[in-house]
């Protein structure tokens, strides 16, 4: 099967760009090897991933509508990845034994994580964390000079990986879906009527009390 998913980008040893999941991002998913899912990452816990109650497994969403729900430290990377072995149905997608990416596309870091999209990326610095965060025109006005140009990293990881780049429709499909849920600020109508059920219930309780004490 594919799916969609989001990823944090390191640089190895060597230098090439690996791709890191975005919640344990010291593991990795290994260019032109397997990702295997193991609960939990560094050592094993008696099941095979992933397992219906517990939460491992290598997470894919079902379309790219879902893409923007995805949050997590350094996302710099989205695409697609091709998923298979045991599979586990949820909400959104998938929770998968093995995986590999098929598509990809760096986008910016500082954006995704303040609920935005731009993947007109222009600059590229590295984190205290070990990771790289790609920039956009606007967070790249303070940062660093970069050791490499955007370009030439996205091209560096797609030959890593040996995939192909993300199409351009599907960004566009990425950007005109992009959505997150804001809680509504309270109008003053719903204020009044909440104020109203609060005075008629301990009303309501206030004549209880006296009820009750009347009939002793």
């Amino acid at each position: 099967m594919t799916g969609w998913r989001a990823w944090a980008l390191g640089i190895t040893a060597d230098g090439d760009p690996e791709l890191r999941p975005i919640v344990y991002s010291r593991e990795r998913w290994p260019a032109r090897e397997v990702a295997q899912a193991r609960c939990p990452p560094r050592a094993g816990s008696g099941h095979r991933s992933p397992e219906a109650r517990c939460t491992c497994g290598l997470y894919v969403v079902d379309g790219l509508d879902r893409l923007p729900a995805i949050t997590g430290r350094d996302i710099t990377v989205i695409g697609s990845a091709s998923i298979w072995g045991r599979l586990v149905e949820h909400e959104s997608g998938f929770r998968a034994e093995f995986g590999y990416p098929s598509r990809l596309r760096l986008v910016c870091g500082p954006c995704w994580g303040s609920g935005a999209f731009d993947p007109s990326v222009v600059r590229v610095q590295r984190t205290g964390r070990g990771t790289i965060l790609a920039l956009c025109e606007r967070h790249a006005r303070n940062a660093a000079v970069n050791d490499v140009a955007p370009d030439r990293l996205q091209q560096r990881l797609l030959t890593t990986y040996a995939v192909d780049p993300m199409p351009d429709e599907a960004v566009r499909a990425v950007a005109s879906t992009w959505k997150r849920p804001r809680r509504r600020a309270r109008t003053p109508a719903a204020s009044a009527i909440s104020l109203a059920l609060v005075v008629l219930f301990f009303g309501s309780f206030l004549g209880l009390v006296v009820l009750a004490m009347s009939v002793r």
